[in-house]
């Protein structure tokens, strides 16, 4: 694959998976690829090699992600930087909640969280279905763009009847019944309801909503130690955890649409590649692809938008809120793209008997995206937080699959909290839609699919078989966060 089609699959990969408050960053110098049973992240709890993959993946997802290309190496990890927030959080003193008050701020924790036996605060099994949906919904729309970019760059007429008569309207309809789906069955409404008495009542005691924040992290059970290697980490998954049973959506390019998507590439993509004028010889790309959304049970995304917080003068700002965003670590990773089954047709010159050229095609599969003709120096001012200290792709050592990060902090040997050695028991042993015991303790990291496709598949050519089991992580989708701190002025510190 050459860099023009390189250029072309991230410009197309922008335009489908950014949104307003994110931005996306490709592992292209540096490809990160897993077996299919290297993320089954259940086996963790008692199989070492399936620990490694765990704990490497922990360390990536929570690298400080900083500009278009990812490299994973940073002396920090965002659990680190998360508990030093912690416990250097300034608040004002407490109000009086009314006992009506209260009683409000109670029911709506219990329907969003749960306590485990060790008095961890994880989502409960109503909150990690409304997510589940919402995340359906997020593919449903990725697909309607992806195939709506294909439609919109052909010429062929025929196509586009095809595309406004069928395509269109049968994935248009597949988007509102997710949306609807994610309403009745992900209890969107009652969910987002709790969500905002939390918000508002929280501002009339601080201290109460902190100590939920930080209950929900202890350094002393949430950071795992590797068996094998002793690699620190907080244990990270994706979620839904079962997308490996189920039919991924088509991601695809053809010449004609490759040739389109360069014209149109912004220049911080046209900044960090080697040549890609010409033609490329790529044909058409196409492979399957599942976004998925990091779950971290330790960390409470509530605290980047209160405003009943403050750092000391002598502590530097997480973001300034601007975009660019500019801070201590203004950006997280919040999902990821995987891809699988990837398949190229090359335009190559075979030499006939006669001695004349011929132009012939040739199909094959590529087990795990290439590594990425991309400049060896790269800075990306447009999306990076300080683009005056940091140099990409500047002597970046490959990340594999069996090199673990280096960890900032040194914790005993501990062995696995009962939370997490129970959660995997717990929830890979429910069906779909069914309860959680009440008795029962449990982690999103393995969290079911709440949903009845489990037909697996392998897509066929008519030239060649390819295996879905190879999956590479395709982009990282980095969220920006808001202005952190941002204390309401009006509160008497």
């Amino acid at each position: 694959m050459d860099a023009i089609a390189q250029l072309a699959l991230m410009t197309k990969t922008k335009l489908v998976f950014e949104s307003q408050d994110s931005f996306l960053s490709f592992p292209a110098l540096t490809p990160i690829n897993y077996k299919q049973d290297d993320l089954d992240f259940a086996k963790a709890l008692n199989k070492p090699e399936s620990e490694i993959v765990l704990a490497e993946f922990s360390q990536l997802v929570n690298s400080l992600p900083e500009g278009v290309i990812f490299h994973g190496q940073g002396s920090e990890f965002l659990w680190e930087v998360y508990d030093q927030w912690l416990n250097n959080m300034l608040l004002p003193k407490d109000g009086i909640m009314s006992p009506d008050e209260k009683s409000q701020y109670e029911q709506a924790k219990e329907l969003l969280t749960y306590v485990d036996a060790n008095g961890l605060i994880t989502d409960s099994l109503v909150s990690a279905n409304y997510k589940q949906y919402r995340d359906a919904w997020f593919n449903a729309e990725e697909n309607y763009k992806s195939q709506q970019l294909s439609a919109e760059s052909c010429n062929d007429d025929s196509a586009k009847y095809q595309w406004k008569t069928v395509d269109e309207p049968r994935l248009k309809n597949l988007v509102s019944q997710a949306f609807a789906d994610w309403e009745n069955k992900g209890q969107k409404t009652a969910i987002e309801h709790s969500q905002a008495v939390i918000e508002q009542l929280g501002k009339s005691s601080p201290t109460t909503v902190w100590n939920d924040w930080r209950k929900a992290f202890d350094p002393s059970l949430d950071i795992q130690i590797t068996s094998s290697n002793k690699t620190n980490y907080a244990p990270t998954g994706f979620s839904p955890s079962g997308i490996f049973s189920q039919e991924w959506p088509s991601f695809k390019l053809t010449k004609e649409e490759i040739s389109k998507l360069v014209d149109s590439a912004p220049k911080e993509l046209r900044d960090i590649f080697e040549e890609t004028t010409g033609e490329t010889n790529v044909m058409s790309l196409s492979f399957e692809f599942r976004s998925v959304a990091i779950v971290r049970p330790w960390l409470k995304k509530e605290v980047f938008d209160a405003h009943f917080w403050k750092f000391p003068e002598n502590i530097s700002p997480l973001s300034d809120g601007n975009n660019p965003a500019k801070g201590s670590w203004p950006y997280y990773i919040s999902a990821i793209v995987f891809a699988r089954n990837i398949q190229v047709v090359m335009q190559q010159t075979s030499q006939n008997q006669d001695g004349s050229n011929q132009l012939v095609y040739h199909a094959a599969p590529i087990k795990t995206l290439p590594k990425f003709y991309i400049k060896p120096r790269v800075i990306s001012p447009s999306i990076l937080s300080s683009a005056s200290t940091i140099e990409l792709a500047k002597s970046i050592t490959p990340i594999e699959t069996n090199q673990i990060l280096k960890p900032s902090i040194q914790l005993q040997e501990k062995p696995i909290s009962p939370t997490f050695r129970l959660a995997a028991a717990t929830y890979m042993a429910l069906e779909p839609e069914k309860s959680l015991p009440s008795s029962a303790t449990f982690h999103p990291l393995f969290m079911p699919l709440m949903s009845n496709t489990t037909t697996n598949t392998t897509n066929t050519t008519n030239t060649t078989n390819t295996t879905d089991h190879d999956i590479s992580i395709l982009a990282f989708i980095c969220k920006r966060l808001p202005k952190t701190p941002d204390p309401d002025t009006a509160i008497k510190w």
